[in-house]
């Protein structure tokens, strides 16, 4: 083998080590920002919940002593349910990235083309 053929072959095997980090890279960005997206959805629901329902079991009050009997069982049940909404929340987010590891990503970037013109 001449030595332009081992110059060939290692510009062969950095491409293709590069085209797979760039695959593996584009893969895990994706992964971030699906995760992002996911969590703020769930979480902002419960928070838009708790905005709505939140003085059913006493969440606007300061202070002003101890949650009546109804207030504590809406907590409670409140507290039931959020932790519920997580966890299938989070399961789903366990079951996304399972699903996204059989898959190839590359990100086509954002390109700008600039035009010469004479």
């Amino acid at each position: 083998m001449n030595s332009q053929e081992v110059v060939q072959n290692l510009r062969k095997e950095t491409r293709e080590k590069n085209a797979k980090k760039y695959q593996n890279d584009s893969k895990q960005r994706l992964n971030k920002i699906i995760n992002t997206k996911m969590r703020t959805a769930f979480i902002g629901s419960l928070d838009a919940f708790e905005r709505a329902f939140g003085y059913l079991w006493g969440i606007d009050k300061d202070s002003e002593g101890p949650l009546t009997k109804e207030e504590d069982a809406m907590l409670q049940l409140w507290l039931l349910t959020r932790n519920k909404v997580l966890t299938n929340g989070n399961n789903q987010l366990r079951a996304l990235e399972n699903e996204l590891e059989q898959y190839t990503v590359n990100w086509d970037r954002y390109q700008t083309v600039i035009r010469v013109e004479n």
